[in-house]
């Protein structure tokens, strides 16, 4: 059974459509400051557990913009979301700030329940595809694992031994978090099923071979080749940017990012 969005406690910034199973950030008016509000959703209800898998959501990002330094933080938090808005006191700006919650994302790092781990490189960012929509799943397994799965394919897997951080209390009830900040601009929840051991075994051996293929042969590549290359560079970035233009005009359904080279937008955590 899929994941539904409560209105209530909630971003405003963030729309929850279709009876909770879509989310969209709004566009901030010209002028308005939002880099100090919040843009964070829960689920209506703790994430059920799935038998031996584990606790299990997934999202497909329908619209990103992936000039942003981060695309979103996501994960779980095992603070009600209810006892959030009982004060009326609005939400932190970043949900890394709630406390109980353990998250992946941001600029590629790992927050837990208050405390901060770097990652090396961002497992989000680093695998998208610009102008193409993606699937971002999360699984706490039974081994107490945090794990991110991109398309199908797993893009990290933090165990708190290795880093001496708590476990997560998977025996109490567990709420998916999503932190709008960044380039994710729309979502909709996923009816699925976390992906097998053979199909993760399946999607890093793909992974490697597309790797290997890239990779150019020993030795030093021609020049020219290079050269070229180089020359095509400026063009390439104006076609996408123009591309990215027109998709932002058209306002359509298809993902949208801008060229990696343009980097900016909010400042993330």
């Amino acid at each position: 059974m899929a994941i539904r969005f409560r209105e209530d406690p909630k971003s405003d910034e963030v729309d929850v459509l279709d009876n909770g199973l879509k989310i969209v950030k709004r566009q901030p008016a010209l002028g308005e400051a939002h880099n100090h509000t919040s843009k964070t959703v829960f689920s209506d209800e703790p994430v059920r557990k799935l038998g031996t898998k584990g606790h299990w959501f997934e999202l497909r990002v329908d619209d990103f913009l992936g000039g942003f330094l981060n695309i979103c933080a996501i994960g779980f938090t095992a603070t009600d979301p209810s006892t959030l808005c009982e004060d009326e006191t609005p939400l932190p700006p970043r949900a890394c700030e709630i406390p109980r919650t353990y998250l992946v994302g941001y600029t590629g790092c790992v927050c837990w329940d208050g405390q901060r781990v770097e990652l090396e490189n961002d497992p989000i960012a680093e695998r998208l595809t610009p102008f193409s929509m993606f699937t971002l799943g999360v699984l706490l397994t039974p081994a107490g694992h945090l794990q991110v799965i991109i398309n199908r394919s797993l893009a990290i897997s933090v165990d708190p031994v290795e880093h001496e951080l708590p476990p997560i209390p998977a025996d109490e009830p567990l709420y998916a978090v999503v932190d709008l900040w960044g380039g994710m601009k729309r979502a909709v929840v996923m009816s699925s099923l976390p992906p097998s051991q053979e199909e993760l075994d399946k999607a890093a051996e793909l992974e490697k071979g597309q790797e290997a293929s890239a990779s150019p042969e020993p030795g030093a590549a021609p020049e020219s080749a290079a050269a070229g290359a180089d020359a095509a560079t400026p063009a390439a970035e104006g076609d996408a940017a123009a591309a990215g233009a027109t998709a932002a005009a058209e306002g359509g359904g298809a993902a949208t990012a801008a060229p990696s080279s343009a980097r900016g937008g909010e400042i993330a955590p």
